[in-house]
C-alpha cells in the first residue's frame, strides 16, 4: 500500500533542527530581514563557466526585474556555507546529534533525498542506499537533510542534522514494483500509476519548499528514472488508431508529460536544484532486462528523464556511471555560497496573480539560479479570521525563529501507565520598554506519528517575573509533560508572547522506548544547573522527577550541572545490580573523565526503577565541546544515552 507524500509539514516525520558544533572560523552573518507586504526575499546562486560559485559580488552587481520592471534592492548579503568538520575530529561530532533541538536560523543547505522505491527493481536497492548514505556523509555542520520516498513514506525523515536518523530512514528503503511484462497490462494503468507517484512527489516537494526563500535547496533524486514517451503520447492520434489500449497509453503518456511540466515549474518557482543519480549504474538496466525477458522499461526514456529533471532546474545528472561520487561532490561544491536579496516591489500585490522574476548579474559567462517567480498570498476575505499565531508557527516546513527557542524532551516509564515525556522549553526574547516585570507566554505542544496522525496536543500559559539583561532580552524556561505510548514521534512546540507580538516554534524528533520489553533501559537525560534560569510552572514535572531541569547544554567552568537518569530492568524475576559507566570524551575522542558505579539491587523500586545522578566536572574541563555517554547494564544486556555539551 502506498503511503503518499503530502507535504513535508504533515505526512513525513516532523524533525528537529539540530544545532551544530565544531564549526570553522565564523563568517560574517548575513542580514536578517523579514518579508513584509511589499518586501520580497530572493535567494540567488551565481556560478561561473566552470560551475564554481562566484563570490564577492555586491548589491550593485544585481538587477531584479518583477514582471519586466526593475525593483529597488533594500537588503543584501552573501552567505558562505561552512564545510564538513575535518576528518581528524571524532566521529561523534558528525554522527551524534544534540538531544536539544533549537530553532536557530541556519544558512546551510537544505538537501532532500528522493528515493524512488516505486519503480526500482530489487537488484539496485543496495546501490541506492550506498548513494544516499554518501550524500549524508558529505553534509556540512549547518546543512539539514530529509529523506522522502515515492511509494511508502512511513519511514520518511523530515529535515534534520541528525545523521543517525537519516541513515535509519535510508536503510528502510525497499523495492516494491517491477514493470509489467505485457502491453495490455501497461494500458490498465498499473505502471503509469507509479510513474505519477515519482513525478507528483517531485512536484509536491517543490511546492512545500516555496515558502523558504532564504536557503539553498537541493534535491538529489536516486532512481532509474521514469519512462515518459513523447512518441507514445502523439502517435496513436496521428495514425487515427482505434486501438483502445493504444489510446489509453497515449492518454497516460500525455498526463505524465503534463505532470512533469508542472513539477518542474514548481521546482523553478521554489529555486530547487535537482541532481539525479542513476541507481542502475553502467549497463545495469540492460543487464536486468537480459535476465528478465518480459521487462519492458525503455532504458533510453528513463535516462532522458534523469537528464531532463536535472537540466531543467540547473542541476547535474550522473547517468550510466559506476562512480557516483563526483556528482555528489558537485552537489556541495556548487552550493557553497549564495546571496540573499530583499527588494521592495514597485507595484505591491493587490491580487493573487503570478509574479515573474528575473535576476541578472553584470558578470559575463555566469549562470544565475533564482526562483522564476511567485504567487502572492491569496487575499483574505473579510469574514475569514487569521489563524492563531501558535497554530501558524506549527505549520511551516521549518520552525519559526521569531522567538529564540530550544527544547529538550526526556521519556520516562511509569509502571503500567503510559510513559511520560518531560519537556523543557528554553525561550529568549526582548522585554521591550518596561525591561522587567511579569510576562505571560502561551505555549502549544502537539505530538504526531510518522504518518502525520495527532497523538496529543495541549496549550498552556506560563506567567513569570523577568528582568532584561544588558541587551534588553530575558531568558527563561517553561516546563510541561505529555503522555505518549512507545513509538516514534515528532513534537511541535510553539510559543507566543502577546506583549511583544512575537511567535517561535521548535520541532523535536522523539523516540519513546518500549521500557517493558527491554531487559535494561534508560530514561531520557535531565540536567539541572546553577545558576538557574527562571522556570514555570515549578510543579509541572513533580510526578516524574524532583529536579527542575534546564534545556541548557552550554556552561561556564564555574557553573554546576547535574545529570539525572532513571534505570529500568524488565521482568518479574529477582532484581539484579546494574553497573553504570559515565564517560566524557573531547572532540578528538580522548577520554577526559570517567567514573563507574554499581546500582545495588535493593535500590530498585517495586516498579524495577532506580535513580542515578552524575555531576559534570565543569571546573576540570577545558573550554570546548564534549560527549557525555552513559552505559548501564549487566554482563548480557545494556542501554546507552548520549549527551552533548559545551564548556566556555
Amino acid at each position: 500500500m502506498r503511503r503518499p507524500f503530502h507535504t513535508l509539514a504533515a505526512a513525513c516525520v516532523l524533525a528537529l533542527i539540530a544545532a551544530a558544533t565544531g564549526r570553522p572560523e565564523a563568517q560574517q552573518a548575513p542580514p536578517r530581514f523579514r518579508a513584509g507586504v511589499d518586501v520580497i526575499r530572493v535567494e540567488v546562486s551565481v556560478l561561473d563557466k566552470d560551475r564554481k560559485p562566484v563570490r564577492g559580488l555586491t548589491r550593485a552587481d544585481f538587477t531584479i526585474l518583477q514582471d519586466g520592471k526593475p525593483q529597488e534592492i533594500v537588503a543584501f548579503g552573501e552567505v558562505r556555507i561552512p564545510d564538513a568538520p575535518p576528518a581528524t575530529a571524532a566521529s561523534w561530532t558528525r554522527e551524534v546529534a544534540p538531544e536539544v533541538s533549537t530553532n536557530r536560523a541556519l544558512d546551510g543547505r537544505l538537501v532532500l533525498l528522493l528515493l524512488d522505491d516505486g519503480l526500482e527493481p530489487g537488484p539496485f536497492a543496495t546501490r541506492t542506499k550506498e548513494i544516499a548514505r554518501s550524500v549524508v556523509e558529505r553534509l556540512g555542520p549547518d546543512d539539514q537533510a530529509a529523506v522522502v520516498f515515492t511509494r511508502d513514506n512511513r519511514p520518511a525523515q523530515d529535515f534534520t542534522a541528525d545523521r543517525a536518523k537519516l541513515y535509519t530512514a535510508i536503510d528502510h528503503f525497499t523495492t516494491g514494483f517491477v514493470f509489467s511484462q505485457k502491453r495490455e497490462d501497461r494500458a490498465s494503468g498499473g505502471d503509469s500509476l507509479y510513474y505519477r507517484y515519482s513525478i507528483d512527489t517531485l512536484g509536491e516537494i517543490a511546492k512545500s519548499l516555496v515558502d523558504i526563500p532564504h536557503r539553498r535547496k537541493v534535491l538529489v533524486y536516486i532512481g532509474i528514472g521514469v519512462p515518459i514517451s513523447v512518441e507514445e503520447a502523439a502517435t496513436p492520434m496521428a495514425m487515427g488508431s482505434s486501438d483502445g489500449s493504444s489510446a489509453d497509453l497515449q492518454a497516460r503518456a500525455l498526463e505524465s508529460i503534463g505532470a512533469l511540466g508542472q513539477a518542474l515549474r514548481r521546482a523553478r518557482m521554489s529555486n530547487v536544484t535537482v541532481y539525479s543519480i542513476d541507481s542502475a549504474g553502467l549497463g545495469g538496466l540492460e543487464a536486468y532486462a537480459a535476465a528478465h525477458p518480459g521487462y519492458m522499461a525503455p532504458a533510453g526514456q528513463m535516462r532522458d528523464y534523469l537528464h531532463t529533471v536535472a537540466a531543467a532546474t540547473g542541476g547535474r545528472a550522473a547517468v550510466e556511471v559506476e562512480d557516483y561520487r563526483p556528482v555528489i561532490e558537485r552537489v556541495f561544491e556548487e552550493n557553497t555560497s549564495y546571496y540573499l536579496i530583499g527588494y521592495r516591489a514597485t507595484t505591491p500585490a493587490s491580487d493573487d496573480k503570478f509574479r515573474r522574476l528575473d535576476v541578472k548579474v553584470n558578470r559575463r559567462g555566469t549562470v544565475v539560479r533564482a526562483r522564476s517567480g511567485f504567487e502572492p498570498p491569496k487575499l483574505r476575505k473579510k469574514d475569514n479570521s487569521p489563524p492563531s499565531p501558535l497554530f501558524k508557527a506549527l505549520a511551516g516546513v521549518l520552525p519559526d525563529d521569531g522567538i529564540a527557542m530550544q527544547v529538550s524532551a526526556a521519556p520516562f516509564a511509569r509502571g503500567k501507565e503510559t510513559p511520560a515525556v518531560a519537556i523543557v522549553g528554553g525561550l529568549r526574547h526582548p522585554l521591550g520598554e518596561k525591561r522587567s516585570g511579569f510576562e505571560e507566554v502561551q505555549l502549544l505542544t502537539s505530538a504526531f506519528t510518522p504518518e502525520g496522525q495527532s497523538r496529543g496536543s495541549f496549550k498552556q500559559t506560563a506567567r513569570l517575573k523577568l528582568r532584561a539583561d544588558a541587551q534588553g532580552d530575558a531568558s527563561y524556561e517553561v516546563l510541561s509533560q505529555i503522555a505518549l505510548k512507545p513509538g516514534r514521534y515528532s513534537l511541535r512546540i510553539a510559543a507566543h508572547n502577546p506583549d511583544i507580538g512575537r511567535t517561535g516554534s521548535v520541532y523535536y524528533d522523539l523516540v519513546v522506548p518500549d521500557f517493558g520489553k527491554e531487559p535494561v533501559s534508560l530514561s531520557g537525560a535531565l540536567i539541572s544547573a546553577k545558576p538557574a534560569m527562571p522556570a514555570a510552572p515549578k510543579n509541572a514535572l513533580s510526578t516524574i522527577t524532583p529536579v527542575i531541569p534546564t534545556s541548557r547544554r552550554d556552561f561556564e567552568q564555574g557553573d554546576q550541572a547535574q545529570v539525572s537518569l532513571r534505570i529500568y530492568q524488565r521482568g518479574s524475576k529477582q532484581r539484579v545490580p546494574i553497573t553504570v559507566k559515565a564517560r566524557i570524551a573531547d572532540t578528538n575522542d580522548a577520554e577526559v573523565y570517567s567514573v563507574e558505579e554499581t546500582i545495588a539491587a535493593e535500590r530498585f523500586s517495586a516498579d524495577r526503577a532506580a535513580d542515578y545522578g552524575f555531576t559534570i566536572p565543569l571546573s576540570r574541563l577545558a573550554p570546548g565541546s564534549y560527549l557525555l555517554t552513559f552505559e548501564a547494564g549487566t554482563s548480557t544486556h545494556s542501554a546507552r544515552r548520549d549527551v552533548r555539551f559545551t564548556v566556555r
